[in-house]
């Protein structure tokens, strides 16, 4: 952030007229397991105006998870109940860190949970609970994996 932080002062030096949306920049814990966080929070969005929907994927039920016998964590997603944009979300497992991407780039491109469904995502993969957590809140039905009760 520090970097990107610089290069927008560098270029308002210069006379651009550069800003920084910070609710889109990750933030990141480095610890076991890993957590990771971006956009709103349910209670943001609500005070907002939305109508926010968390709906949450559990690796438990990720055959990735289970293969790399790490199936501790969710996928938390924070989306708005009338249009199912996507408007935040938290990751704690493993790799949280490097997936939280995922979530940053949808919310800059103002994806929807059914933009992220269209996608195709390699199987097996830890990547795949964002789609999972965004299948519950479009109510498909569909489901690559099993919920954790």
């Amino acid at each position: 952030m520090a970097a990107r932080e610089g290069q927008i002062a560098v270029g308002n030096l210069a006379g651009e007229k550069q800003t920084l949306n910070y609710s889109s920049i990750p933030r990141c814990v480095y610890t076991w397991p890993e957590a990771a966080a971006v956009g709103m929070t349910e209670e943001q969005a609500r005070q907002a105006g939305f109508k926010p929907r968390v709906d949450r994927y559990h690796l438990a039920g990720s055959s990735k998870a289970m293969v790399e016998q790490e199936t501790e964590g969710l996928w938390m997603i924070v989306s708005d109940a009338a249009t199912h944009k996507i408007l935040g979300g938290q990751i704690v497992g493993p790799n949280a860190t490097e997936l939280i991407h995922l979530l940053a780039l949808s919310l800059r491109a103002g994806l929807t949970a059914q933009d992220v469904l269209e996608a195709v995502f390699a199987h097996p993969t830890l990547a795949e609970g964002f789609q999972e957590a965004l299948a519950r809140s479009l109510q498909t039905g569909r489901s690559l994996g099993a919920e954790k009760p």
